[in-house]
C-alpha cells in the first residue's frame, strides 16, 4: 500500500486503532492499518514499548545468525499473495544490492537497500503467542516476516534479539514516505518492440530477463503483451488453482515464487494439498502454505525464456499494474533442462485470445 505519516500521537493512533478493532476483530494488523489509514510499520511503531520492540534493520547481522536460530517460519507478501515456508536458515550474504539465503528449505533473494525499519512483534492468537522479526521498506509494507516455532531454539532467538535491538525505544519514530504510482503502459513512440523481441531471443538465463525489462524500461505486463504469439501465452485469470491441481496430481515439483520490493521467496518441490476457497487459491502443506487473492490478478501468461539449456517455462499471473504477483516454474537447476512434463503441462493450459492493439 502507499501511506502518508499520521500527524496524530501514537496514543491517539492506538486509541483509534482499539476501536477500529473492537469492531472488527478478526482484522490482522496489516489490515487494521490499512482500515485507519496509515502504514502496518507505523501503527506497529506506534506500540513500541508495549508489546513491539524496535529492531535495527540489521541484514547481514540477520543472515549470520539466523541459521543458529533453527527452524521458523518465513513469510514473505505482496498485495495479492503470501509465501509461508518452514524450515531453517543457511547462511546467507550480502553482494553489493543483492543479498541470498540459499538452501532447500528457505531459499531468498534480498535488496537491503528496501531494509529500513525492523521490530519485534509479540501477539496473541487464540491460545497462542505469536514471535516474530518484522521487517518494513521505506513505505512502511512489509519486507519479510520471521516466525519463532516449536523448535526454534529460544536462547538463539532471545540472543539476536538483544544484539538488534534499538537503542530508541520511543513510540512513533518511523516515518512513511509514500511510493509513487507505476504507469501500466511505456508511451508506444518509445518503445521498439522489434529490438526488446530480438534482446528476448537472445537470452542465455532466465536471470538476465529482469535487467532485459530494466534496459528496455518495460514494465512486465507491456513485455508480456508485446511477445504474445511468440514468447508469450495469454491465460485464463482463474488459471493457478488448476495448474496446482494438475502439478499435485502428477506430482511435477515446481518452483513458487513471490515477491516486493524487498525480497523474493521461492519454494522448491511438490505441492500436494491444493484448496479454492472464499475467493483465495491455497497450498496447505506442512511446510510450505500459498495464498493467492484470485481478485487481484488482471491478467495470466505462459512464457517462454531461452536459456543455454533451453527453453524454460512459466506462469506469471500479473496485477492491474502490470506487476508480478506469483510466477510459477517446473523444479529445475542451473545446467539442468526443463522437466518435460512441466513443460507439457503449462503448454496444456487454455489460452485467451490474441489482443493486436497492445502499442
Amino acid at each position: 500500500m502507499t501511506a502518508t505519516r499520521s500527524r496524530e500521537t501514537p496514543a491517539a493512533l492506538l486509541a483509534r486503532a482499539a476501536a477500529e478493532k473492537a469492531a472488527h476483530p478478526t482484522l490482522r494488523t496489516r489490515e487494521l492499518a490499512a482500515r485507519i489509514g496509515v502504514s502496518e510499520a507505523e501503527l506497529l511503531d506506534a506500540r513500541v514499548g508495549s508489546d513491539v520492540v524496535r529492531l535495527r534493520a540489521d541484514l547481514p547481522m540477520l543472515l549470520e545468525r539466523l541459521p543458529a536460530v533453527g527452524r521458523v517460519m518465513t513469510l514473505t507478501r505482496n498485495d495479492g499473495a503470501v509465501h509461508e515456508r518452514r524450515g531453517s536458515y543457511n547462511k546467507g550474504s550480502v553482494h553489493g544490492h543483492v543479498g541470498l539465503v540459499v538452501g532447500e528449505e528457505i531459499d531468498l533473494r534480498l535488496f537491503p537497500a528496501h531494509w529500513v525499519a525492523a521490530y519485534r512483534v509479540t501477539m496473541q492468537a487464540g491460545n497462542r503467542t505469536l514471535d516474530s522479526i518484522q521487517v518494513f521498506d521505506g513505505s512502511g509494507t512489509a519486507v519479510e516476516k520471521i516466525y519463532a516455532e516449536g523448535k526454534t531454539d529460544t536462547q538463539a532467538w532471545e540472543a539476536l534479539i538483544t544484539d538488534l535491538k534499538d537503542e530508541d525505544q520511543s513510540p512513533g519514530r518511523f516515518t512513511a514516505v509514500a511510493v509513487p504510482k507505476k504507469t501500466r503502459k511505456v508511451p508506444a513512440d518509445s518503445f521498439d518492440s522489434e529490438r526488446f523481441l530480438e534482446a528476448w531471443g537472445g537470452l542465455t538465463d532466465t536471470h538476465q530477463f529482469h535487467m532485459m525489462l530494466r534496459k528496455f524500461g518495460v514494465a512486465y505486463g507491456d513485455a508480456f503483451e508485446a511477445a504474445e504469439g511468440r514468447f508469450t501465452r495469454r491465460l485464463p485469470v482463474t488459471t493457478a488453482l488448476p495448474l496446482l491441481e494438475q502439478a499435485s496430481k502428477q506430482q511435477i515439483p515446481i518452483m513458487v515464487f513471490v515477491g516486493n520490493r524487498g525480497c523474493i521467496q521461492i519454494h522448491t518441490g511438490p505441492v500436494r494439498r491444493i484448496l479454492g476457497r472464499n475467493g483465495w487459491t491455497n497450498v496447505l502443506d506442512p511446510d510450505f502454505n500459498l495464498h493467492l487473492k484470485e481478485e487481484l490478478v488482471a491478467s495470466a501468461w505462459a512464457v517462454s525464456k531461452p536459456t543455454v539449456d533451453g527453453a524454460v517455462s512459466s506462469v506469471e499471473l500479473l496485477d492491474a499494474h502490470g506487476e508480478v504477483i506469483v510466477r510459477f516454474f517446473g523444479a529445475r537447476k542451473p545446467g539442468k533442462a526443463e522437466l518435460p512434463a512441466w513443460r507439457a503441462l503449462v503448454q496444456a493450459l487454455p489460452s485467451l485470445p490474441i489482443v493486436t492493439d497492445n502499442h
